[in-house]
């Protein structure tokens, strides 16, 4: 699943809006919602990419730190989640 399908599938288009190039586009002048749903569409993006660049952080101290040395993608993908439990408590 692409990262625009996840997008979609939690967020449903709603009407008045269309894909557009790599965005959405609002298809009236009045259609609030639709643009709204462009903006929500750019800060998911950027969550993305910032927990993107969260979880690489993660993975460069798992490999080059002092805790251990990275064996595997899923040594990272145990200490990103390992991360997130502790955030999230």
């Amino acid at each position: 699943m692409t990262m625009r399908e996840a997008f979609e599938k939690k967020f449903p288009m709603p009407s008045q809006c269309i894909r557009c190039g790599d965005g959405y586009a609002a298809t009236g002048y009045n259609a609030w919602e639709a643009q709204a749903y462009c903006s929500m569409w750019k800060g998911w993006q950027a969550a993305y990419a910032a927990g993107m660049e969260r979880a690489a952080v993660i993975c460069d101290r798992v490999a080059f730190g002092n805790e251990r040395s990275a064996r595997s993608v899923l040594d990272c993908a145990d200490a990103i989640r390992a991360e997130m439990n502790k955030e999230a408590t």
